[in-house]
């Protein structure tokens, strides 16, 4: 890992590009992401045939696990905040990323920590799992929440669930994270204008819950397609074949709110049928009216 603040700036870019309704582009700012010392992960050991080979180190981010930022999010009329990880500076022995909250004053042209939402040091893997698969929203109340992917999908035993930590004072401090769903390609949170917010998650299958209470409690799951990873597990499918070998979808989905009480999402069924008796791959749009 390397520390932000020392990575060459010809070696890093960043932008922010802002649009009008209509898809024109208003502006296109270099970022100064300021927060020099988080720690952004490169590639010194590529897995080559099972064996990890040392080369040369390149500026290049881990694999899945982007360096800068994502879910971008309106705090208020003047605040911008963002999400974004890095390796856990006390910890040099494994992949231990922490989750940390970015405020901008400035529409987006620069940028500087906030607070942290997981410090991780203590899990295996810390928190966000396979890389940057996080995602915040903020509710009718003003409550901030932030759910991250756990899994790691080259490491046993796994740790599946979704966890969540909540903020009440704008994401300057944070609860601990807990488990709200078993699962977690790419999670998705979304606060919806009626007050419900909807939870996104995956693999196996595509699923959501929903909350009346600000993300206090949550719904059972619904599935959007295939199983949870509870009922695979009763039938006796190992999480291996489940999650990666027999898939009912990849789960990366992706969502858009659409009105006040609905949003869609987007997800991909492995096993289409297109009536020749074979699997097929295929988009699917899902639109979901709570």
């Amino acid at each position: 890992a390397y520390r932000y603040g020392d990575i060459p700036k010809d070696a890093k870019g960043l932008k922010t590009v802002e649009f009008d309704s209509f898809g024109n582009i208003v502006r296109s700012d270099c970022v100064d992401m300021g927060f020099p010392e988080r720690e952004v992960f490169v590639v010194a050991y590529p897995n080559v045939n099972g064996k990890y080979i040392k080369r040369d180190e390149y500026l290049s981010p881990m694999p899945w696990s982007s360096p800068y930022m994502s879910s971008l999010t309106e705090y208020d009329e003047k605040t911008l905040l963002t999400l974004t990880t890095g390796q856990n500076p006390l910890v040099n022995d494994r992949y231990c990323p922490d989750v940390y909250v970015m405020e901008s004053t400035d529409k987006g042209k620069t940028w500087r920590k906030r607070g942290t939402v997981a410090n991780g040091f203590y899990m295996p893997n810390g928190y966000s799992g396979d890389g940057t698969e996080v995602s915040m929203c903020k509710t009718c109340d003003g409550t901030l929440i932030c759910v991250m992917r756990m899994e790691m999908s080259v490491t046993e035993p796994h740790l599946c669930d979704t966890m969540m930590a909540r903020s009440f004072d704008g994401g300057f401090t944070w609860s601990e994270p807990v488990s709200v769903a078993e699962s977690s390609v790419t999670p998705h949170i979304v606060a919806l204008k009626n007050g419900i917010v909807v939870l996104i998650y995956g693999r196996p299958g595509v699923h959501f819950k929903y909350s009346l209470d600000n993300g206090k409690t949550f719904s059972e799951s619904t599935a959007i397609i295939g199983e949870t990873l509870s009922e695979k597990r009763a039938r006796g499918i190992s999480d291996a074949v489940s999650k990666y070998g027999d898939m009912d979808s990849y789960s990366n989905t992706f969502v858009e709110v659409v009105g006040d009480d609905s949003l869609l999402v987007v997800y991909n069924d492995m096993k289409y049928d297109t009536g020749d008796g074979k699997n097929h791959k295929a988009t699917m749009v899902a639109e979901n009216q709570v």
